[in-house]
């Protein structure tokens, strides 16, 4: 065999070996595009199951914490609307109530000041016509703005209590002055400022003549909600340090 004949044999069989090996690597490739795409599939497919499972187990803990809504706490009012809903209004508590740490005492003499007088403890009905009358100021109260917003449309009226004890701290007399009534306008929703009864008072303290030293507040707030009225007040048993102005 002549050598010419020899080298045309061995270039055809590097030829079908080199064609073997770029179908084997193209098929190869075939096989790697072909199983990375399975993989990305399975892969998709899993998270698509992952988040699935994920919504469900959200509507769930959803459901419930609805659950959990609907379930009045203390203090809370469950009330209906009128599409057939449930909401929770969150009450006023003692604790949303804030007022300033002592009331303003004034004196006026007889004819100083044309507020309407008061004769505190006249048991025996003297003529106290001449003696100085005193008047009482708290200088703020507040209360918890979040929970006003929520409860404006259900309140009527907030009232507040003074109470005048004796000096025997058991003998007391009350007086009363409406902070708030619904449809009137506000310079604030949850703060009053300057807060008195627009009367004087005139007591039988044998001492000068001096003006109430024990005084006690109570809030009562109505309420209309549903079409039922009622008020919840809300006392405070220690007395207000009285400071003469």
């Amino acid at each position: 065999m002549s050598d010419e004949v020899k080298y045309q044999k061995h270039k055809n069989t590097r030829e079908w070996i080199a064609t073997i090996l770029a179908l084997i690597t193209f098929g190869f490739s075939i096989f790697v595009s072909f199983t990375a795409k399975e993989t990305v599939r399975e892969v998709n497919n899993q998270l698509d199951l992952v988040q699935t499972q994920y919504q469900s187990i959200q509507n769930i803990i959803n459901q419930q914490q609805t659950v959990d809504v609907i379930q009045a706490r203390d203090n809370d009012v469950l009330i209906r609307t009128p599409d057939e809903k449930w909401i929770v209004v969150p009450m006023i508590e003692k604790e949303d109530i804030e007022f300033s740490s002592e009331i303003i005492e004034k004196k006026y003499a007889y004819d100083e000041l044309d507020w309407n007088r008061i004769d505190l403890f006249n048991v025996d009905d003297e003529d106290w016509s001449e003696r100085d009358a005193f008047t009482y100021t708290l200088p703020y109260l507040s209360i918890n703005q979040n929970k006003m917003v929520s409860l404006q449309q259900f309140i009527n009226k907030i009232t507040i209590e003074f109470k005048y004890y004796h000096s025997n701290q058991i003998d007391y007399y009350s007086d009363f002055y409406e902070l708030y009534t619904a449809g009137n306008e506000y310079k604030y929703l949850n703060v009053f400022e300057n807060i008195n009864t627009e009367n004087s008072y005139v007591t039988n303290e044998f001492t000068g003549f001096n003006g109430i030293e024990d005084i006690k507040i109570s809030l009562i707030i109505e309420f209309n909600i549903g079409g039922s009225v009622f008020s919840i007040p809300y006392t405070f048993d220690n007395f207000i340090p009285v400071n003469e102005d």
